[in-house]
């Protein structure tokens, strides 16, 4: 086990040429993570003092209970799913008039793909499928 490590990138001052024109780059390399090895050398002293200051702020009188978080939490994914919808309408319809836009890197996948996901209850079945039942020999594969 080493030192935590990290790439760093440097930039390097301008190298002018007997022609006059300058190359400009930087170079990368890896260097000791300070900052990952004082957290784990003080690791309990850092988590004490975020635990202090969390509870300096935090309101116990204004949290809501577990199934007023859950559904809080239902409404804001659900809104954030319909925002997602419709910036993918967006793209999609910029992208149909000519222009060079592309969906961003994290956009959600179910709104790029114009799908929704269903939960779909298993049905009773009395007969073995899937691995299991592979495993067991019930079934074969051909």
């Amino acid at each position: 086990m080493g030192w935590p490590l990290t790439m760093t990138r440097l930039g390097l001052p301008p190298v002018g040429s007997a022609d006059g024109t300058k190359v400009i780059g930087h170079a990368m390399g890896e260097q000791v993570d300070y900052l990952a090895l004082l957290t784990a050398i003080f690791k309990p002293a850092l988590v004490a003092y975020v635990e202090a200051q969390v509870d300096a702020v935090a309101d116990e009188a204004a949290t809501l209970p577990a199934e007023a978080q859950a559904e809080k939490l239902a409404e804001i994914s659900g809104n954030m799913l319909s925002a997602a919808r419709a910036e993918a309408t967006l793209v999609w319809r910029m992208q149909t008039d000519g222009l060079a836009v592309e969906h961003r890197v994290d956009a959600d996948v179910r709104a790029v793909l114009g799908v929704a996901l269903q939960v779909v209850p298993p049905t009773a079945s009395s007969e073995p499928w899937g691995m299991a039942a592979r495993a067991a020999g019930v079934i074969e594969i051909r």
